[in-house]
């Protein structure tokens, strides 16, 4: 049965849902944020599935072994091919604009999304998408929230989610309603995190959360600097 909240694109699936939901279905504006938090999933689920080890802030591989999954793979053989470790920032950087494309067709082949309208907007073709299960993806936004600020249990993938969506400022969408200020105080992820897993994996996903953040705030300070 096709997946409805992007499960069978795992972690970066899931991400990228939510994603494209909380901005009105059009990723284009953000895609910066949304391939570097996708990056920034795909390094956890390889380091999870013991491909990758991130330590300290750095990347390198440790089993070049496919995992089967192909946005996985892909990412793995870029990763093995360096010769020498590499930050986390700079790893999420050099591959966001792979894992955005093939996580987001990944969604579109399951049916976990949907395109709903698709016009050229200068170049390159600008496509708007649509979540397939609405229901599904409610719950996915409520879960992410209760993970955002603490205020009940979630799964260990869900905290994932949630802390990623916080590092690339996206959790403001997501939370529109709620003055930034106020938010600020009352996001408390890491908490999350911390219940729902274990020590390593709480190290892992704040070492690349972090390493997300320091991305895109590379990242804005060069269009900044570049006008």
């Amino acid at each position: 049965m096709p997946s409805r909240t992007g499960a069978s694109a795992g972690l970066a699936g899931r991400y990228l849902l939510l994603g494209a939901g909380v901005l009105s279905g059009d990723p284009s504006p953000r895609r910066t944020e949304l391939g570097i938090g996708a990056a920034g999933a795909v390094l956890i689920s390889l380091a999870l599935k013991e491909r990758l080890r991130v330590h300290q802030g750095s990347v390198v591989a440790v089993d070049a072994r496919p995992t089967g999954v192909p946005h996985l793979d892909r990412a793995l053989r870029r990763v093995s091919a360096s010769p020498r470790r590499r930050r986390v920032s700079t790893w999420v950087q050099a591959l966001a604009e792979e894992a955005y494309g093939d996580v987001l067709r990944d969604l579109v082949r399951s049916r976990s999304l949907a395109v709903a309208e698709r016009g050229r907007c200068w170049f390159p073709v600008r496509e708007l998408y649509e979540p397939v299960d609405r229901e599904a993806y409610k719950r996915l936004t409520e879960v992410v929230r209760h993970a955002l600020f603490n205020c009940a249990p979630v799964s260990r993938s869900d905290a994932m989610v949630a802390s990623l969506l916080h590092a690339t400022g996206l959790h403001h969408v997501l939370c529109r309603e709620i003055d930034h200020r106020q938010l600020r105080h009352w996001v408390v992820v890491e908490e999350s995190l911390s219940a729902a897993c274990n020590g390593s994996e709480w190290e892992l996903t704040s070492t690349v959360s972090d390493g997300v953040r320091n991305a895109i705030s590379a990242r804005v300070g060069d269009l900044q600097f570049n006008g």
